[in-house]
């Protein structure tokens, strides 16, 4: 996961928090596998237009099993309209996942085969 701050100083203003969750499926809640982290990102220093690569890393995924990886950014933003000084309080959040298996039921993957240089051309026909 990345998190591209294009304009600092417009970045800050909307407060913006993601959080993220890792989940094991098809368990129980007492017998899951369950993780995860949020992070306020009006807090960094954004003074510069430097890149800030956000990441974190977590050792509770040593089982075999299917997860759910989620993530959600949160902002918000005040503005008051000049002509007529009303205040509007906006907030949205976008919320994605996606799942996968530390099981090693599937297959040796063939590197060789998926860089061949006929591979694209045989998949599109």
């Amino acid at each position: 996961m990345a998190f591209l701050r294009r304009t600092p100083s417009l970045v800050q203003s909307l407060n913006p928090v993601l959080s993220w969750n890792i989940e094991q499926r098809g368990v129980s809640a007492n017998d899951s596998i369950h993780t995860s982290d949020l992070f306020h990102l009006s807090s960094l220093n954004y003074s510069n237009s430097d890149p800030y690569f956000l990441y974190e890393s977590t050792g509770h995924l040593d089982a075999e099993a299917s997860f759910q990886f989620a993530w959600t950014i949160e902002y918000s933003n005040y503005s008051q309209d000049a002509g007529t000084d009303a205040v509007t309080f906006t907030r949205n959040s976008t919320r994605h996942a996606l799942y996968f298996t530390t099981e090693n039921g599937t297959s040796q993957q063939d590197l060789v085969a998926a860089t061949d240089d006929n591979t694209c051309a045989q998949s599109l026909s």
